[in-house]
Parts: structure tokens; C-alpha cells; sequence
């Protein structure tokens, strides 16, 4: 080694191909094709020497080469071709237009598929993928590759929901539950009463909401919910008999077309709602 400083050992060292790790070092020599690395501990030892391959290997050859489709809506699903991606669909992370990808599916070493995340507007986005090695901690780079997807149509809008405990004591609990999935539960009490969802963002068509009575201390469930947004019509309810067990549902649709506009709607209207109401 060369050189040593406080808290940080600087040293030269040759990558070469070895076992499965795909890399392998010779430290200390002054020739052939180097790597700069800097190891901000005290103590180099051999753990530390045996980790460093995986993280140069992987940085070497994680690329995307192309995306299909190369244009479509916000709500698309893409195949991302490449190299080096992990095995172990967590292992990787994909961003697109710097927005991190929620839905990523690991397909084999070259392909990944992505869902598009809903929130992008029309326009052109870069692809980019990064890997981590089997412990899960440390990541490659986000690759640079000029691998572009471009929104030619938005699809969806942005959907708020309130729920609010409306009677006097503020000691009721309510569930929400938006197409089948548990969205949370409002515990209501004195200081936080009112519980909001908002940038739901949904695809165009129908959905449905359900209210789940959890509590009612008093025999009264009284409660009330907004669903406003890129909605066609708002929904509005109010009532008094939320008790456990009890499920409300409402129906809505969402805008389909990309001039949808974000926000919420400022004239609440009474729509036709279907409510469906049992114990367990």
C-alpha cells in the first residue's frame, strides 16, 4: 500500500477474473489496469476484500439496452432488457424519470418487467436500473444507458378520500378499503378525528370503496366520507349507523382522458350511491 490516512486506507487494485463472484485483486502492484478504492476503515480485513468483488462486478455490467413497448400510457407495463440483473426480484430497483418503480418483476439475468408509475405526465422519461449484491446492502450505480420511455397519453386521475367520526364523542373506528385493499383504519378520538387519503392515484373506470365499522363504543356509529379528485361525480355520505361489522360501499369512476385535472373538486354532489349493509 502506498498511503495511509486517518480513518481511510487508499490502495490500488487489479480486477482479473476468478471464482463465481466473477472478479478476483492483486493488491499492491503497480502494473496492468487499475481500480481506484478507498476503504474508510481502520482495520482492511479479509471480509471487507471478499465483499469488494461483488460490487465492482455487478457495476461493470448492469445495463439496460432497451425497453418494449417504447411508448404508451402512464398505466403501461414494460419489459426492460439488459444485463446483470439479480436473481432476487427485491435485488433490483428500477426508476423511471427519476420516479422509483413500486412493481418490479425479476423475468431472468436480462429482462425485468416494470409497472409505469401512474403519477407521470406526457412526455419522455429515462430508464434506470440498479442492483444490489446477495447481502442486500450495497447497490450498483443507477445505470446511465440513453434507454428511454415516453407517456404519449395520461391515463387515471388523482383521487382524495375523507372519513371523518362526525358524532359528538369522536370515539369510533372505521376501516377503508379501496378495490378489495386495506387502505387503514381511523381510530377516532377528541384531537384527530378525520383521516385523508390524498393523491390516490387510480385507473380510469369504475372503483369501489368500502367503510368498515371497527367501533362504536356507544351502539352509534356516526360517520361520514368524501371522495372527490378526477372523479366523474363526488361522493358524499353521512350517517349514524357504522357499527362493527357493518360495511358501506360506494361506487365511482374515474376520469379517463389526460386533461383530467389534479385537486379536488369544489361542488360536492349526491350521487346515486349503492350501500350494502350487513353484520358478520
Amino acid at each position: 500500500m502506498n498511503s495511509l490516512t486517518v480513518g481511510a486506507i487508499i490502495t490500488k487494485i487489479e480486477a482479473r477474473a476468478t471464482h463465481h463472484f466473477g472478479l478476483g485483486f492483486r493488491v499492491g502492484e503497480q502494473t496492468g489496469n487499475y481500480l481506484d478504492f478507498q476503504y474508510t476503515s481502520r482495520d482492511l480485513t479479509g471480509t471487507a476484500l471478499q465483499t469488494l468483488p461483488k460490487a465492482v462486478s455487478f457495476a461493470e455490467n448492469v445495463h439496460v439496452r432497451l425497453v418494449a413497448p417504447e411508448e404508451g400510457t402512464n398505466m403501461a407495463t414494460i419489459r426492460i432488457e439488459g444485463t446483470g440483473f439479480h436473481s432476487r426480484k427485491e435485488n433490483n430497483q428500477v426508476r423511471i424519470g427519476g420516479v422509483d418503480v413500486g412493481d418490479v418483476r425479476y423475468f431472468d439475468a436480462r429482462t425485468l418487467y416494470a409497472q409505469l408509475p401512474p403519477q407521470l405526465e406526457e412526455g419522455r422519461y429515462l430508464v434506470q436500473v440498479r442492483v444490489s449484491g446477495d447481502d442486500g446492502r450495497t447497490w450498483t450505480s443507477w445505470t446511465d444507458d440513453p434507454v428511454w420511455y415516453t407517456v404519449t397519453k395520461k391515463l387515471g386521475g388523482a383521487v382524495k378520500v375523507m372519513v371523518w367520526d362526525s358524532g359528538n364523542w369522536k370515539d369510533d373506528a372505521f376501516r377503508l378499503f379501496l378495490d378489495g385493499v386495506d387502505k387503514g383504519t381511523l381510530y377516532a378520538s377528541p384531537g384527530s378525528y378525520v383521516k385523508t387519503w390524498d393523491g390516490l392515484l387510480l385507473t380510469p373506470g369504475p372503483h369501489t370503496a368500502m367503510l368498515l365499522g371497527v367501533n362504536a363504543p356507544d351502539g352509534v356509529g356516526t360517520y361520514s366520507i368524501r371522495i372527490t379528485g378526477d372523479v366523474d361525480a363526488p361522493v358524499k355520505d353521512d350517517g349514524i349507523d357504522l357499527t362493527p361489522g357493518v360495511r358501506k360501499f360506494y361506487r365511482f369512476n374515474v376520469k379517463g382522458e389526460s386533461s383530467a385535472k389534479r385537486g379536488v373538486l369544489g361542488t360536492v354532489l349526491e350521487p346515486d350511491v349503492s350501500k350494502v349493509l350487513y353484520f358478520e
